[in-house]
């Protein structure tokens, strides 16, 4: 869904038009008319891919956070612009919500409908910051939204993962390892990112044996994380599990990851390819 794109001064005029209205909606009754019609027209929009839906609910709402993160999207704004909208997104999907739900609700964020425009909003501001190379304040949204949503619906650890391992955060990469370690059978990237830290904190036997396990899980990201292969251009929309889309999405993970330890990724590829 996206409209042409006109200057930029006419891009940061008409985001910060709705930004600005959606601080006065921020404090709509929560279960409004208004509000749930406006919802459900966010719902048609992306149904139908019908941009002028988006501006319609946001006439009826202008708080609508799904909506105004369509907006963003939409005008597609740079650099500073862009997380200044971001975070703004995300402190009106926090008044929206009030204190109560986050006491109340913390541990079952996503399970809970309500809270689901809150979480799409803070995962598109950490998203922005670790584009804008700002690791470091991402981790703080992507640990956040944890602590709200445990079970992570939204897939979260897998780029926290490679985020710990840019920072050099052994420990705390370390320690979501193991809090989803059921996981690193069939996951590509809890498996490839334990190679890593096996061979970082337990050394290079370790490492092959959880080698054997990742090629397992995956194969296919072996060329991606040694760079023998390219990544393409565009992010996969879906994969199945170890299938090459897969190994694209862990690369994209952990491929700066590998590439902070030059001495794990030499050993990596002086490892044999696995046997056909």
């Amino acid at each position: 869904m996206a409209k042409e794109k006109n200057n930029d001064d006419e891009i940061f005029a008409n985001i910060r038009m709705h930004m600005e209205r959606s601080m006065g909606g921020a404090a709509t009754k929560s279960g409004s008319e208004k509000e749930f019609q406006a919802q459900e027209l966010y719902y048609d929009a992306m149904e139908k891919g019908d941009a002028d839906l988006i501006f319609k609910a946001l006439e009826l709402d202008p708080g609508n956070v799904d909506c105004l993160l369509q907006v963003l999207y939409m005008f597609d704004p740079s650099g500073g612009e862009a997380l200044e909208f971001s975070r703004h997104i995300v402190e009106t999907a926090a008044k929206r919500l009030g204190k109560d739900v986050f006491e109340e609700c913390k541990g079952d964020f996503w399970l809970m409908l309500e809270t689901r425009p809150y979480m799409r909003a803070r995962n598109d501001l950490a998203i922005r910051l670790t584009r804008a190379r700002q690791a470091g304040e991402a981790i703080v949204e992507y640990e956040g939204m944890l602590e709200l949503c445990p079970g992570d619906n939204l897939g979260i650890r897998y780029v926290l993962l490679g985020l710990y391992f840019q920072e050099n955060r052994r420990e705390d990469a370390g320690r979501l390892l193991k809090e989803f370690e059921d996981e690193r059978p069939y996951s590509a990237v809890m498996a490839w990112g334990y190679v890593l830290e096996r061979f970082l904190n337990a050394g290079m036997d370790e490492a092959k044996e959880a080698l054997e396990v990742a090629r397992k899980a995956n194969g296919y990201a072996e060329v991606y994380l040694k760079g023998h292969r390219k990544l393409p251009k565009n992010s996969p929309g879906s994969y199945s599990p170890r299938s090459r889309e897969e190994a694209q999405i862990c690369a994209e993970c952990q491929q700066a990851a590998w590439n902070n330890y030059p001495l794990a990724q030499a050993w990596l590829v002086a490892q044999e390819p696995a046997a056909k």
